[in-house]
């Protein structure tokens, strides 16, 4: 029977508060993730430079893009204090990666996998650098099949990489557009295991591409819809997260069987309304 992973993303959704993202590692936990995942940037390279003087309103106050992007890292201090509460509890963490700093910072710690987010599929050099480290979950949101190619060329040698398949809407609740056969597509046509990275507000789509064959399922958490972030809105709440928990580890017991059995349950049935 397979496995399906469950991916609670926090990303930035903790919003600078180092007390919200053990609130959001608690409630990864009880829902059933075994992984929760953060973002690592170094905004002034991971932040276009057209972007950096958009106007950003945050907690009350006028501030560039680039600001808030700062005012959403967390730096050493912090990612000891997460490392040492998902040991204590029993969960794994890891961090999806923008940038060579930022994959050098998370070489400190003991990560089951690093994440390469759709943004960055196309930066070979971080793809090449970060499969040295750890197993890479590569996210293809927004990509071409060629420029996936050229990344799996460089991640295919390694067992335990995947490919996410990703569409890079915020949020994605345009379902004509999720193309979750893409699921088998890709697994097809690269021979290698694909998961799913959700960004939208139904824990629907996750379990359909689940049904499809998804080794992985990723999704955005958060406290609240309503709370200020980029994400915040293409997030699952505590009920969303745990209801998905709860229905992918229903789905590998429903698609374990393909043979057509009379099973003994259904005996009764037959013999009351066949009389045989």
């Amino acid at each position: 029977m397979r496995h399906i992973q469950l991916i609670a993303e926090v990303g930035i959704n903790h919003s600078s508060s180092l007390i919200a993202a053990l609130q959001l590692i608690d409630m990864a936990k009880e829902c059933g993730a075994e992984v929760v995942k953060f973002q690592k940037k170094t905004p002034e390279l991971s932040t276009p430079k057209s972007q950096w003087n958009n106007p950003r309103t945050w907690d009350g106050k006028d501030i560039t893009y680039l600001e808030y992007k700062r005012l959403m890292e967390f730096g050493q201090r912090e990612y000891d204090e997460i490392d040492r509460y998902c040991r204590s509890i029993g969960i794994e963490w890891t961090a999806s990666v923008w940038d060579l700093p930022s994959l050098e910072f998370m070489s400190k710690y003991d990560v089951p996998w690093i994440k390469i987010p759709s943004a960055k599929l196309t930066d070979l050099d971080l793809i090449r650098e970060s499969i040295k480290i750890a197993p890479v979950y590569a996210s293809t949101g927004m990509s071409t099949l060629k420029e996936i190619e050229d990344a799996v060329n460089l991640i295919v040698h390694d067992k335990n990489s995947i490919l996410m398949h990703c569409h890079s809407a915020y949020p994605a609740n345009n379902y004509a557009e999720l193309s979750l056969p893409l699921v088998q597509v890709l697994a097809q046509t690269f021979n290698m295991p694909v998961g799913y990275s959700s960004h939208s507000t139904s824990y629907y789509p996750a379990l359909y591409a689940a049904v499809l064959g998804a080794v992985a399922i990723e999704a955005h958490i958060t406290l609240g819809r309503h709370l200020p972030g980029t994400d915040q809105s293409s997030s699952l709440e505590k009920r969303g997260l745990e209801t998905l928990g709860r229905e992918l580890n229903l789905i590998p017991l429903v698609m374990s069987n393909d043979e057509k059995i009379v099973w003994e349950s259904e005996l009764p049935a037959r013999l009351k309304l066949r009389g045989v």
